[in-house]
């Protein structure tokens, strides 16, 4: 018996995947549970509609990724402005927080911020890493004043 897997079962396969199986394993076990249909002819053509279109999806979301990271890379830097003391220090400390939030896009958390540690008690130019959709990685400078 033939059947397109609904959820990743283990030692069986992936999720969308068409395994062979027993007759009793797939009707009393798989197909009972939810875990499976049985892969006619429809359910075949709706699956590969169903990739398809998870495909078209993931590569627009990787161009428009691309498309962030060329004008995130196309700026001088992020500007970030810190308290200063006499001597050229900075009070305090510029968290990937700080970062996520000069950069201005919703979409962008300070986990998806890469920098070494905490910028602390200096001023200059540092650079950091950006992880964007679909393995997609922006070099940016973060510019503390």
């Amino acid at each position: 018996m033939k059947v397109i897997l609904l959820e990743d079962v283990k030692g069986q396969g992936k999720i969308d995947e068409i395994i062979t199986v027993s007759d009793g394993y797939g009707k009393n076990f798989l197909i009972k549970k939810g875990k499976a249909i049985l892969a006619t002819i429809d359910a075949i053509k709706q699956r590969d509609s169903r990739l398809k279109k998870a495909e078209e999806t993931k590569a627009l979301k990787k161009s428009e990724s691309e498309k962030l990271k060329s004008d995130l890379e196309k700026n001088d830097s992020i500007v970030i402005e810190g308290k200063e003391s006499k001597d050229g220090k900075l009070f305090g400390s510029v968290t990937k927080a700080d970062v996520a939030k000069s950069i201005g896009i919703e979409s962008i958390s300070k986990k998806d911020i890469l920098m070494p540690d905490h910028i602390v008690n200096l001023v200059g130019s540092f650079p950091a890493k950006v992880k964007l959709n679909e393995g997609v990685v922006a070099d940016i400078k973060v510019e503390v004043l």
